[in-house]
């Protein structure tokens, strides 16, 4: 039995991992991103302060039974997956789904980096983990996360005929009273593809109320441009 289990993106990479940390550890792979937003309507529940939905993404639903399978003979879990934003956002959904299952009761659960696929660095990383994803424990806990799902949101109040300012106003006041910092995270991706119709101008028009009726509330705002974050308030 295999006391530790680490978690990396690629097959390739755990193949590697698991030559240089040998007896005691078993790696596997998540195959990248395990979970998605439910598609269309759904996504977003504005009724339980607009909490985002995930399922699991079919093609990696074998990846995670074999990590949950793999869990229960171990005793540490080690979640090493890439140190970007995609890594991170790996580590906290799997965290999340295995917490939800209840597999990380009397588990001891890390957070290791590995900057270089050598022996000594992998060796080093996994002899001082860190205790919990350091971009996630940095936001304070009911934090109230916005992440690129304005524009999504607005289409679907559109394309259902609901009164949008009235809706705007009604997330407006869900967000006023959220107890936690509010993180507004917006882009440029489809505006640029809306069409010039009475329908497309009028989706623009409230796309730019929305946002900046969201950012007003908002403890910091961050703009990604051609895929760079640009902090617009918050520092």
């Amino acid at each position: 039995m295999a006391d530790n289990l680490v978690i990396v993106e690629s097959p390739a990479k755990a193949r590697t991992i698991k030559k240089y940390l040998g007896r005691g550890f078993n790696v596997l792979a998540s195959y990248g991103h395990v979970r998605d937003l439910v598609p269309k309507e759904g996504a977003v529940d504005p009724d339980h302060g607009f909490a985002m939905n995930y399922q699991l993404i079919e093609r990696n639903e074998r990846h995670v039974e074999a990590i949950s399978k793999a869990l229960q003979k171990a005793d540490s879990l080690y979640l090493a997956t890439d140190p970007d934003r995609e890594g991170e956002a790996i580590a906290w959904h799997l965290l999340e789904i295995l917490q939800q299952r209840g597999e990380l009761r009397r588990k001891q659960v890390h957070r290791v980096v590995f900057h270089e696929i050598t022996r000594n660095a992998i060796r080093a990383a996994v002899e001082a983990p860190r205790e919990l994803v350091d971009a996630l424990a940095a936001v304070p806990a009911g934090a109230a996360v916005l992440v690129d799902c304005l524009t999504l949101w607005l289409s679907n109040v559109m394309l259902a005929d609901k009164p949008v300012e009235a809706e705007i106003a009604a997330l407006h006041a869900a967000l006023r009273d959220a107890r936690g910092p509010i993180v507004l995270v917006a882009n440029e991706v489809g505006l640029g593809l809306v069409p010039e119709t009475p329908l497309g101008r009028q989706f623009r028009d409230a796309a730019g109320w929305l946002n900046q009726e969201i950012a007003t509330l908002a403890d910091r705002v961050v703009f990604i441009a051609a895929g760079l974050p640009l902090v617009l308030k918050g520092g």
